[in-house]
């Protein structure tokens, strides 16, 4: 079984225990501060060692949580995790309860990558025609990628817009070799 899948089964339980909107951003938010902490090197290497049983690790989990101030749901979950021995798939948890949050949110979120920083009204203006072709709020990550030479490219969900001045000149090489055969 896909490790997606088991993380996505996590999140689909919890989302059926939480009714209110704002429950679910601060367990998100609450899940993002422990991964964070997991990312500590021994902590990490504590969580995937297959040589500490998980009786330990709950235990050592559950010692650490009483302090921090969590929310039952957030704590619950660490728990559960670690009693199954599947701590390792907290990062995907959160991916996928971001994604889960979002579409109950009607949000969609992607990527820009161009050539030069863009200003705020340019910025406005791409969120603006991608929240219209996905008919949904747009979150969108921005980034400069100077071997683009010109343009930029778009990448939301499955769908990619590459407006660039190289994926340009590649389209019109192509058509130009077609056009000579």
């Amino acid at each position: 079984m896909k490790r997606s899948v088991i993380a996505s089964r996590y999140v689909r339980a919890m989302f059926e225990l939480v009714i209110e909107g704002r429950q679910l951003e601060l367990t998100l938010n609450e899940l993002r501060q422990v991964l964070a902490i997991f990312a500590d090197k021994e902590i990490s290497i504590f969580i995937v060692s297959p040589v500490v049983a998980a009786a330990q690790k709950l235990e050592a989990i559950s010692v650490a949580l009483d302090n921090k101030g969590l929310s039952e749901l957030s704590k619950n979950l660490l728990l559960l995790l670690a009693k199954r021995n599947r701590l390792m798939l907290l990062a995907e948890v959160v991916e996928v309860f971001q994604l889960e949050l979002d579409k109950s949110n009607g949000v969609v979120r992607g990527d820009v990558r161009s050539a030069v920083i863009l200003d705020p009204e340019e910025r406005k203006q791409i969120e603006s025609k991608v929240g219209s072709f996905f008919k949904k709020d747009v979150i969108l990550n921005y980034s400069t990628e100077p071997k683009l030479v010109g343009g930029l490219v778009a990448s939301v969900g499955s769908f990619t817009f590459d407006d660039s001045i190289s994926s340009y000149l590649k389209r019109l090489n192509e058509n130009l070799n077609r056009g000579v055969n």
